[in-house]
């Protein structure tokens, strides 16, 4: 199967579930799902008024292509989508209060985890000092944290637990 199409079956089968439990996903708005580079995020949900009307597309970083056939790579993958779809809720642009009410509906009621970016926002800049290096022993990718982290952070690109450098 094409991850293309991988991409589309998750993606319709978590829309499915988000609206079966009442979570008012604006599905016929959803343009598409694409895998796409991105810059320090792994996921993004990008929208444009067309005729007066919301479109959503969603993107998820190409670095997990590679990996799309690993079971904790497709769960993350999964994760952000579902996040990603919380994004086309009425007034849930941002990490709002909105949103949080829905992503907390998620999580409980289907297993998801859409809140972390929400809960923990990381900060860094490699130019400061006291930088501490994380390096994913799977595809090899880094991230620089100017704290030390006390909790356990998946890499971005392909979902494996980083290491400490």
């Amino acid at each position: 199967m094409d991850v293309n199409d991988v991409l589309s079956t998750m993606m319709q089968e978590c829309i499915d579930k988000m609206l079966e439990i009442g979570i008012p996903v604006a599905k016929d708005s959803i343009n598409s799902i694409d895998f796409k580079k991105l810059n320090r995020i792994n996921a993004g949900c990008y929208y444009e008024c067309v005729d007066g009307n919301m479109v959503y597309d969603i993107v998820i970083h190409n670095g997990v292509v590679r990996y799309i056939d690993d079971d904790v790579v497709l769960n993350n993958v999964r994760n952000s989508i579902y996040h990603e779809l919380l994004h086309t809720c009425p007034n849930c642009s941002w990490h709002n209060d909105e949103f949080v009410k829905w992503s907390k509906i998620c999580n409980e009621k289907l297993g998801t985890h859409t809140l972390r970016a929400v809960d923990r926002k990381i900060y860094y800049n490699r130019h400061k000092g006291n930088i501490h290096k994380m390096h994913c022993p799977k595809c090899g990718f880094e991230h620089w944290y100017s704290k030390e982290l006390t909790y356990d952070i998946h890499c971005k690109t392909c979902g494996s637990l980083f290491e400490k450098s």
